[in-house]
């Protein structure tokens, strides 16, 4: 199997990308307290994908 060697100089956005889509994903539900919850892990996800960028700046 190939081994693939991770660039260091980029940060992992993995989980703050799965976490923002699921955020969106539950903003589409018919219930408020889904939708502001889905609302709330996007926001939360996208501010600490950008803390990551900014770090490298």
């Amino acid at each position: 199997m190939k081994q693939t060697k991770m660039n260091q100089d980029m940060p992992d956005l993995t989980w703050p990308l799965v976490f923002s889509v699921a955020g969106v994903v539950l903003m589409r539900s018919q219930s408020v307290l889904v939708q502001t919850l889905g609302a709330s892990l996007t926001t939360l996800s996208l501010i600490k994908g950008l803390k990551k960028l900014a770090s490298l700046a």
